[in-house]
């Protein structure tokens, strides 16, 4: 069971507990990372509400992988576009 969930902290793939997940892929000069929905619509109102609570969600896990992978250099996160300046 530990094995299990190192060896998917450390995959390309990351599943999080809502259905959203991050894509992680290293290239010689930076780290990119990109955060998706897939289709998680758990207690969102709209799109807009679904993509902000996506990435309030995803930054904790962003967070936990920089310092599991001991991510460092440039790193691009590519959160989900939202229309509302307050989000």
């Amino acid at each position: 069971m530990f094995y299990g969930l190192i060896k998917a902290a450390f995959s390309t793939q990351v599943n999080l507990k809502s259905g959203a997940y991050l894509i992680v892929e290293q290239t010689e000069a930076m780290h990119v990372i990109d955060i998706n929905s897939g289709g998680r619509k758990a207690g969102a109102k709209d799109q807009e509400e679904n993509a902000f609570q996506t990435n309030i969600e995803c930054v904790s896990e962003i967070a936990r992988l920089l310092r599991l992978r001991d991510m460092g250099g440039i790193i691009c996160i590519d959160f989900i576009d939202m229309a509302s300046e307050s989000n």
